[in-house]
Parts: C-alpha cells; sequence; structure tokens
C-alpha cells in the first residue's frame, strides 16, 4: 500500500503540468467574484486611487494629504499602481494577488528540489496561501511571503 501511495505522490511531484493546473484552481476565487474577500482590500484600492488624484493637479482635496515616500508599504503598492494605469485599481490589485498566491507554491517547489527536499512539501503551499492573512487583506505580506 505505501509503495502505491508513494509511486502516486512521485508522479504528482515530478507533473508541472498538474502543478499549474493546481495554481489555476488557487487563483479562481480570486477571479470569479467581483471583489476578493480581504478586508483591507478597500483599503489598498483607496491608496491607489487617491495615488492617482494626487497626481493630477485638478483634485479638490490634495491639500488636506501628503505623500510619505519612506513608508514600507511601497512594495505592493508600486506593482498595482503602474498596473492601474493600464488594467484600473481593482483588475491590477487582482493580478498583484494573483502572482503572490502562485509564488507561493512556485518559490516552494523551486527551493525544495534545489535542496533536495521532500516534495510532497509543495502540495501544502496551496491551501497556505488561503490562510488568515489573505482574508484579512495584508497585500504586503502576501507578496513578501511569496517572495521571501
Amino acid at each position: 500500500m505505501q509503495d502505491w501511495l508513494r509511486l502516486k505522490v512521485d508522479a504528482l511531484n515530478s507533473s508541472w503540468p498538474v502543478f499549474w493546473l493546481f495554481c489555476l484552481f488557487l487563483v479562481l476565487p480570486v477571479w470569479l467574484v467581483d471583489y476578493p474577500p480581504m478586508v483591507d482590500l478597500p483599503g489598498h484600492a483607496s491608496q491607489i486611487q487617491l495615488m492617482h488624484n494626487l497626481r493630477n493637479g485638478d483634485f479638490l482635496y490634495s491639500d488636506l494629504f501628503r505623500r510619505y515616500y519612506l513608508t514600507p508599504y511601497w512594495g505592493g503598492y508600486v506593482p498595482v499602481y503602474l498596473l492601474s494605469f493600464i488594467f484600473g485599481v481593482l483588475a491590477s490589485l487582482k493580478i498583484v494577488i494573483t502572482f503572490a498566491l502562485v509564488g507561493i507554491p512556485y518559490f516552494t517547489k523551486k527551493i525544495i528540489n534545489q535542496f533536495g527536499g521532500n516534495p510532497a512539501w509543495i502540495w501544502l503551499c496551496f491551501p497556505v496561501a488561503y490562510s488568515s492573512p489573505f482574508y484579512w487583506g495584508f497585500l504586503n505580506y502576501i507578496i513578501t511571503v511569496s517572495i521571501g
């Protein structure tokens, strides 16, 4: 019984198409709804939109806001801000979230393959991507975890 299970796990671990299929299933919940279920996502979207409004000279409330360039949130805001010129704020947030979620199992697979670890651990990264920081909407944390 254990040999049969080991054969199945080995076949699953060596298959990149199966991995990418799991990645597709991983990001489907982000794209199938209008707004992903992330508590802080509206705040992040408003920050990006505010950056666009402050960039324009005709924003009515520009004297009420100041730009602080030494904030740790630039790691998540810069890619969303740049993409929002093309796709809009919400779609840009979804694109960055998609890459961050896929990055967790992808880079884990790369690290495990490089160091010769047990490849069965890769499959545990898929449910980990939707952990508590995702639902709270910690955008920069999710991006950092996938890169880190």
